[in-house]
């Protein structure tokens, strides 16, 4: 008599956690219910925190359907390399005020409701994740409805500047020993 094998929850377990190593491998991440391939679907510019720390901006590649999208990232690249990008993007404008948030890295990749005062600055939704990245850890990936320079505070008093030439989604990929981000401008 043969026998059936039936595989244990531990071997699902591995064969699950497998896949998803092999997916984030290739590039391809789950974020806010959308697969995304980090490498082919995104145009990556690389930036600098306030503190230093290398982190890189995202766009999506068909954010746009002109040719205004290297221009993008360009853009990106300039603001990110001034420590007063905020200022030099609001055109001498006066600035919002900030926002005081509590957005925790979590595993669950959906998106995030925002309260009235950050939709107000013009942000709608959010959802920071892990990054599966071997060199950026977490990943905020957020929508705009509005065109404006991000500035993100995290819980070590860093920030990252984010200029959104386009209304969408947005990625941040940073590394942080507090990864939270605490605050918007």
């Amino acid at each position: 008599m043969s026998k059936t094998w039936i595989p244990s929850a531990g071997f699902i377990l591995f064969l699950t956690v497998i896949s998803m190593i092999s997916s984030a491998v290739a590039g391809v991440v789950n974020i806010a219910g959308r697969a995304v391939d980090l490498d082919k679907d995104i145009v990556w510019t690389a930036a600098k925190s306030h503190k230093g720390v290398p982190f890189e901006i995202g766009t999506f590649k068909n954010a746009t359907n002109d040719a205004r999208a290297p221009s993008v990232a360009a853009l990106q690249s300039e603001l990110a390399a001034k420590p007063e990008s905020l200022d030099v993007a609001a055109g001498g404008r006066m600035m919002p005020p900030t926002v005081r948030v509590y957005w925790e890295v979590t595993s669950d990749d959906s998106w995030k409701e925002v309260h009235q005062e950050v939709k107000d600055i013009g942000i709608w939704r959010y959802a920071l994740t892990y990054s599966h990245s071997p060199v950026d850890q977490y990943i905020l990936y957020f929508s705009n409805s509005g065109g404006w320079t991000f500035r993100f505070f995290d819980q070590a008093n860093d920030f990252y500047d984010c200029f959104t030439f386009f209304n969408g989604d947005h990625l941040i990929r940073y590394s942080s020993n507090w990864p939270t981000i605490v605050s918007v401008i």
